[in-house]
């Protein structure tokens, strides 16, 4: 998502664990607008019109807003892990 020059966020799905995973980030600014979970549901929806892989994500545990975007677009709770973060740097709690 570009917003004149600058980048907005970006909503990826990837196949990291051999199951495709979606993820996503959005700049702070732009929080609580509706812009990722309007993104996200586009490339959720293009996912399946191409494939009936079961699609995986998750959030930070303290990232209540990227749960509730994930929510939004049907996915539900299983449970949590750690694993490493490339937006951290290190492994988190998901």
């Amino acid at each position: 998502m570009i917003v004149g020059e600058a980048p907005l966020g970006i909503v990826t799905i990837e196949s990291i664990t051999r199951r495709p995973e979606l993820g996503f980030w959005l700049r702070q600014s732009d929080w609580g607008r509706g812009f990722m979970t309007e993104a996200a549901k586009a490339v959720v929806a293009e996912h399946f019109a191409h494939s009936d892989s079961p699609l995986v994500s998750g959030q930070l545990i303290q990232n209540a807003a990227s749960g509730a975007v994930l929510k939004k677009l049907g996915f539900s709770y299983t449970g949590t892990l750690r694993r490493l973060s490339g937006y951290c740097g290190h492994e988190v709690e998901v």
